[in-house]
C-alpha cells in the first residue's frame, strides 16, 4: 500500500518552524506547540521568553483564524487563577489529504 501525505503535513510534522506563508512569531508559536503538545497563552510566553503575554495572543488568533491551530479545552491559569483557553495544532482535516494507491 503507497500512501502519500500532504506535504504541509509532512513539514508541520517534522519541522513548524519551517512552514511557508507565516510570519516569524507564528513559526515560533507553531515550533513551540509541535514541542508541548498544547499550551496556554502564558505558557507559550514563557516557553518562547517573550516579554508580555501581547506577544503571543495576537499571533495566536491569526493561527486560530488561518485554522493552523485550535482551541482544545479550558483549564484554570496557575498564575492568575483565570480559566484559560488552551490551545494546539490542529489536525489536517482535509479528505484530499491523503491519496492511498493498493
Amino acid at each position: 500500500m503507497k500512501t502519500a501525505v500532504h506535504p504541509h503535513s509532512l513539514i508541520a510534522y517534522y519541522d513548524p518552524a519551517h512552514v511557508e506563508g507565516f510570519n516569524e512569531r507564528e513559526r515560533l508559536i507553531l515550533a513551540a506547540l509541535h514541542k508541548m503538545g498544547q499550551a496556554t497563552h502564558r505558557q507559550l510566553q514563557q516557553f518562547l521568553e517573550m516579554p508580555e503575554l501581547g506577544s503571543v495572543q495576537p499571533r495566536c488568533s491569526d493561527l486560530i483564524r488561518k485554522g493552523t491551530i485550535e482551541e482544545c479545552g479550558k483549564v484554570r491559569c496557575e498564575f492568575t487563577g483565570s480559566t484559560v483557553r488552551l490551545l494546539r495544532i490542529r489536525a489536517w482535516q482535509d479528505e484530499r489529504q491523503m491519496e492511498i494507491a493498493l
